[in-house]
This record gives structure tokens, C-alpha cells and sequence, in this order.
């Protein structure tokens, strides 16, 4: 379970001290505040986009060398693999520059190979992901530069792209120039590949690469998947701390993509009132909710008895279970010590025994 608390709260508050004690009581609670649930989150993302960095790098070199041997084929398969990693990096404009630049190696491999349009679409992506994306007459060859040249006078139509995503409501952007809320219709798009990003508090970001063709609409629907519990619950708090009339149905939805082990307390305290509501991962109440005049800590370990009750201790773990034993395992030892103690020594003389 995970236990979150929000409210400004005094250190010495008697309700924050209850709260606390019930935690070391339940070894599978574990306190969190929104900051704390933030960084985690944060951290996992960072380890996840590292670790794919590192191994694009590694499919960047194998290309390279592919390529040096005349390998097309192979330089072609490491060049989209690695593209495939770097994806999730198009939410920043150095991930998007970093992604362009592959695309325009991939395009140069493509010509080389003979695949002109194959190239000329790599191009275009290029131009898309950064405007700024050209081949340097100085490392590129001058097939590829004319290509380039060719394009960019070439005259393109107009596309359509209609976005959305469940549940609704996500920010999205396309190339990382435009954005808005899902669902949402952009008009007036170069053909070609373009890459969409969707964010949404407590779901994990999701890249795609949609291709849109001039004089047709083009539709795409995102199913966002729920982030960790940290992501989540943070996600959670900070609905439920927004101010207005759509506050609490903000939290209900945002609750809703909790999993059913999971469950959020939110604990609001003051110097002068106490508040304690707690929710179950679907973000139904669990009991009614506590409000209250004052710090008063009785009133908060009660609430939190009904919510939250204390483990259960098996019968071997009571005291009325271990004292009758220890007092038992007492006699048997000083039994055994009088018997060592008091029993005469004694030796054997011809087959008899006879004592000292």
C-alpha cells in the first residue's frame, strides 16, 4: 500500500504523531509525500530513457561499421532500431534534434543504396522533427545534398491529423511546434511522417510516428497506459489538491488508474482543524471522512483503526501464548540444574557402584 499525506502540518501535531505510529505499526505502508512521489517517478524515467540511450549509441556504431563495409542492409536495420529507442526522446527539442540527425544518416545509407524515395521520405521526416536539418556539403555526398535541394522546392499539399486519446484530455504535440488537448484536428500539415507525443499527469508519455498523406484526414487514437504508483498517486494528490468545484471529480478520475492494491490517504492538517479521508484505489471513500475543530489525535487513530486497522497478530505472537512457554521452559532448566547439582559423584569398584 501507499500512504500519502498532504496539508500543511505542524510538527508537533497530535494527529501527524498518530499517523506516524500507525505507519511503523504497518510494515507495508509507506509514507510519501507529492515531492518525494514526483522524484521516483522522475528517477524511473530517467534510468529507463538512459538505458535506452545506451544501447541506441551501440546500434549507431554497429551502422557505422556496417556502412564503412558496404553493408547497407545491416547499416539499415541498426539505423531503425535505433530510431526505435530514441523515440521517447522526441518530447525534447535536443531528442528531437538527436532523432533528425539519425534520420538524415538513415536517408544517406537509403541513397547510397539506391532507394531514392525511400531516402527523399527520411528527408522529409528530418526537416519535420528539426527545421534546421540539412546535409553539410563538407560530410555528406553531393547526391544527397542535391536530393535535399530537390525537395525542399519541391511544392507539397496540405494534411489533416485528428488526434485522440483515452482517456481524453492529454497535451499533444506534433514535432514538438504544435500543441493542444485530445481530442484535437491540426489542418494544414506537411505530407509525410511526423512524430505525435501524448502526456498526461499519473500516465506514462507516449511517442508515435503517424504518417499523413496531402487531400486526406488522417485519425489516431492513443490508448495511454497508467505509470508507476508513484507517477499515479502524484497524479492523484495533485487533483485532489486543486482548488475550484471540479476538484473532486478531478481526484475521481485521476484515482480511477490506481490498481485495486493500491491505496491513497490523504491527510489534511492544521493548527486548528483536522481532516482525514481515505480512498481505496479506485477512489471510493473508504468509511466517512473526519472533520474536526483542533488537534486531536484520538479522533485520527480512531479513524484510522476503521480504515486502516492494525496487523493482525497471530495467536504465537501474543503475549498470553509466550508466558505460559517461557515459564515452563524456566522449570525444565532449573530442574535439570537441581538434578546436576544434587546427584551424589560416584565410581566403580569391581562391577560396583559405590558413591564418594
Amino acid at each position: 500500500m501507499l500512504l500519502v499525506t498532504s496539508g500543511e502540518a505542524a510538527e508537533d501535531s497530535n494527529a501527524q504523531r498518530t499517523l506516524r505510529a500507525r505507519v511503523e505499526e504497518r510494515e507495508d505502508l509507506e509514507p510519501a509525500s507529492v515531492t518525494r512521489l514526483a522524484t521516483l517517478a522522475a528517477e524511473q524515467r530517467e534510468a529507463s530513457t538512459e538505458e535506452a540511450e545506451v544501447e541506441a549509441s551501440r546500434r549507431l556504431a554497429d551502422a557505422e561499421e556496417a556502412f564503412s563495409r558496404f553493408d547497407y542492409t545491416g547499416a539499415t536495420t541498426q539505423l531503425n532500431e535505433a530510431l526505435e529507442l530514441l523515440r521517447p526522446l522526441a518530447r525534447s527539442a535536443s531528442g528531437r534534434a538527436r532523432l533528425a540527425s539519425t534520420h538524415l544518416t538513415l536517408g544517406n545509407v537509403l541513397l547510397v543504396h539506391g532507394e531514392r524515395e525511400a531516402a527523399l521520405e527520411e528527408l522529409r521526416t528530418c526537416v519535420h522533427l528539426d527545421p534546421t536539418c540539412a546535409p553539410d556539403p563538407a560530410r555528406h555526398p553531393p547526391e544527397l545534398v542535391e536530393l535535399f535541394r530537390e525537395m525542399a522546392a519541391a511544392e507539397s499539399g496540405a494534411a489533416t491529423l485528428a488526434v485522440s486519446s483515452d482517456p481524453s484530455g492529454a497535451t499533444v504535440t506534433v514535432n514538438g511546434q504544435r500543441e493542444g488537448q485530445t481530442p484535437i484536428t491540426w489542418d494544414g500539415l506537411a505530407p509525410g511522417r511526423h512524430y505525435v507525443t501524448l502526456e498526461r499527469d499519473g500516465f506514462l508519455p507516449e511517442v508515435q510516428v503517424v504518417s499523413i498523406a496531402a487531400g486526406e484526414p488522417t485519425e489516431r487514437t492513443f490508448a495511454l497506459t497508467g505509470g508507476p504508483p508513484p507517477m499515479r498517486a502524484a497524479a492523484a494528490l495533485r487533483a485532489l489538491r486543486a482548488a475550484g468545484a471540479d476538484a473532486e471529480p478531478r481526484w475521481r478520475a485521476e484515482a480511477a488508474t490506481l490498481t485495486e492494491a493500491d491505496v491513497v490517504v490523504v491527510l489534511g492538517l492544521s493548527s486548528g482543524q483536522l481532516a482525514l479521508q481515505a480512498f481505496d484505489g479506485r477512489g471510493a471513500p473508504l468509511g466517512d471522512g473526519l472533520e474536526r475543530e483542533g488537534d486531536d489525535g484520538d479522533a485520527a487513530r480512531e479513524f484510522l483503526d476503521g480504515v486502516l486497522p492494525p496487523p493482525t497478530v497471530p495467536f504465537y505472537g501474543q503475549w498470553w501464548f509466550w508466558t505460559p512457554v517461557a515459564l515452563a521452559v524456566a522449570l525444565v532448566l532449573a530442574a535439570a540444574t537441581f538434578l546436576v547439582v544434587n546427584v551424589p559423584d560416584v565410581r566403580i569398584h569391581g562391577g560396583l557402584v559405590v558413591p564418594e
